[in-house]
């Protein structure tokens, strides 16, 4: 590959900002005798903070093999063997047949997509070989996760009993289906310590991955500790007092003062004994602290980031009078052709190509122009191709002039995977109407518009049909009230920079909504705020909070779950808190390249 950025990109090499290579080895390494190991050093930033860190306690200079790494590019490997004290190897990780002799590993663990990654299959049966024996749950490791979470597992091979993880990687294990099986080895294999993040700044700019840094000991199953779910308020290097000691020459005696403690005591912000309670970070910065025996695998780790205080008192205060979305409606993706820009037609043009009507759908395309809480046919701004009949029995229409047309076309993709499992791929059934669509993508918005007409919408949202056809107008109420807006902040997720916030099936299902059975009493009083909502534009979430419409919507619900009315107040405050925050952070992750690119 002859572009230097596109092999860092396939590679997932991401270089790691000098305050955060700080951090990380400050938290993982705690004695001047630890031996510790990068598995992807990269150019070396690790090993040269990790003889540093050393340095700072007690160790000059380190011991032959005591700081090692592993680098899968031999560019980048000759760069990081230049590192002064460090050995390092040009090898793929993965090829390296572990052994425990390692008391500290820290390092930047690749971002590389499983759709990118090479020998995916052979990382994961590696893998799973390692770990069969102790950890059973390995067995159900798909192939859908990042590379990074397979270093999880590998590294930990070569830990000494007692020995520290702190490593930075991607997020999304925290919340994602496929991070179950690493959450479960954290908690029963390793002692989870610490999970960190940022919302002030962007660390790796130029992925649209959202970075964590993890702290994990390799201690024996079953002992109870604290794990901090911490947030950085602000730029790592506002607390980088310590940065200039660690480029000065040690040992070194400024009129007898002795640069050990001096040094030690600028640590201390980042935890200078190495250890991850509240008082090892500023007090700025949020720390949300849980008994490790409480942590479930099944569960959503991400909210224990984000969830601010009222989020747990609304949980408890409301218990068995709410209940998860899935419990009440089906929730499905919108329909998926595999070809949207063949299926999906514009009004004007399938007038122009004379598409017969029987052959067309009225489609939600988008929501982006949707301003109401209510679709109506004139939200649908295309047609939806729908043929579900063999192609010789569509002989002289225009419909099959135009799949003729396509077919000879550049945009035709026949090796498409949906369009494969079609008899004839052209032919697509329609799904059956649903009571709601719910937003895949939210920004600015928070809205869930109702669908009385049953219209189709497109995969670029999520679709919910009440398993009970009495409570239809119940859901209508709920999904677009306050408290399960400000849910769907907590639980979505914000890997693609811009502002935006995702829920895809997993965070919509887990969503929490009011009971039916406690909101039936209040059916009149909820369809009638519904309905008031519904004869205006939805405006942004911050700017609804100020709505008296919308606050008399919430009141009910409120009482339908029983909470004083003070936190109805509050939980105004702390929503509007989050959606300026994560404004400010979009401001500052917009234009991120993408990872497909």
């Amino acid at each position: 590959m002859n572009n230097p950025a596109d092999a860092r990109h396939l590679l997932g090499q991401h270089f790691t900002p000098q305050p955060l290579v700080r951090l990380v080895c400050s938290l993982g390494i705690r004695t001047g005798t630890d031996r510790v190991l990068d598995p992807a050093c990269g150019d070396g930033a690790f090993l040269r903070g990790a003889i540093a860190r050393l340095q700072l306690l007690g160790q000059a200079p380190p011991g032959d093999h005591q700081v090692c790494g592993f680098e899968i590019d031999p560019q980048q490997a000759e760069t990081a063997a230049a590192v002064a004290g460090a050995s390092v190897q040009a090898r793929d990780f993965f090829s390296v047949t572990p052994a425990a002799e390692f008391d500290a590993i820290v390092g930047n663990f690749p971002f590389v997509r499983q759709e990118l990654m090479a020998r995916k299959d052979a990382i994961r049966k590696l893998v799973q070989a390692e770990w069969l024996e102790e950890f059973l749950e390995i067995r159900t490791l798909s192939g859908r996760p990042d590379l990074y979470l397979y270093f999880f597992l590998h590294a930990a091979r070569f830990l000494r009993e007692g020995g520290r993880m702190a490593v930075i990687s991607g997020n999304s294990w925290l919340h994602v289906p496929y991070g179950r099986p690493l959450r479960r080895f954290l908690l029963t294999r390793m002692s989870l310590r610490l999970v960190l993040e940022s919302r002030a700044e962007v660390w790796f700019p130029n992925t649209v991955v959202n970075a964590v840094v993890t702290v994990a000991d390799k201690l024996p199953a079953g002992s109870d500790h604290r794990v901090r779910f911490v947030q950085a308020s602000e730029p790592l290097a506002a607390n980088d007092a310590w940065a200039n000691t660690m480029v000065r020459p040690y040992p070194m005696n400024d009129g007898g003062a002795d640069i050990r403690t001096w040094a030690n005591t600028m640590v201390r912000p980042y935890a200078a004994e190495a250890g991850c309670d509240a008082s090892a970070f500023p007090a700025a910065w949020p720390v949300r602290e849980t008994p490790a025996s409480v942590l479930a695998a099944d569960d959503d780790w991400h909210c224990r980031l984000r969830a601010p205080a009222i989020f747990y008192e609304i949980i408890e205060r409301a218990a068995g009078r709410l209940v998860p979305l899935r419990s009440v409606a089906r929730i499905k993706r919108g329909i998926t052709t595999g070809l949207n820009e063949f299926f999906f037609i514009g009004k004007s043009r399938a007038a122009e190509l004379g598409i017969e009507p029987e052959f067309l759908v009225p489609v939600i395309a988008s929501l982006k122009n949707v301003k109401s809480l209510v679709l109506r046919p004139e939200h649908a701004t295309h047609c939806l191709l729908a043929v579900d009949r063999p192609g010789a029995r569509l002989a002289g229409t225009n419909a099959m002039a135009y799949i003729l047309q396509f077919e000879r076309s550049d945009s035709f993709r026949a090796d498409s995977p949906t369009l494969r499992s079609r008899a004839e791929w052209f032919r697509l059934k329609l799904p059956s109407p649903a009571d709601l669509l719910l937003l895949r993508f939210r920004r600015e918005r928070h809205f869930s518009p109702a669908n009385p007409a049953g219209m189709i919408a497109g995969d670029t949202v999520f679709t919910a049909s009440a398993l009970s056809r009495a409570n239809a107008p119940l859901l209508w109420a709920a999904a677009n009230c306050t408290l399960f807006h400000f849910f769907a902040e907590v639980g979505g997720r914000d890997n693609m920079g811009g502002g935006f916030l995702t829920t895809y099936g997993p965070e919509l299902r887990a969503l929490r909504v009011p009971a039916p059975p406690c909101l039936r009493p209040l059916e009149p009083q909820l369809s009638a705020a519904f309905n008031r909502l519904a004869v205006r534009d939805v405006t942004t979430m911050e700017h609804e909070l100020g709505r008296p419409d919308r606050r008399a919507l919430d009141e009910l619900i409120w009482q339908a779950l029983g909470l004083p009315p003070n936190m109805l107040d509050e939980l105004y405050r702390t929503f509007g808190q989050m959606l300026a925050a994560r404004r400010r952070f979009g401001e500052i992750t917009r234009g991120r390249r993408s990872l497909s690119e």
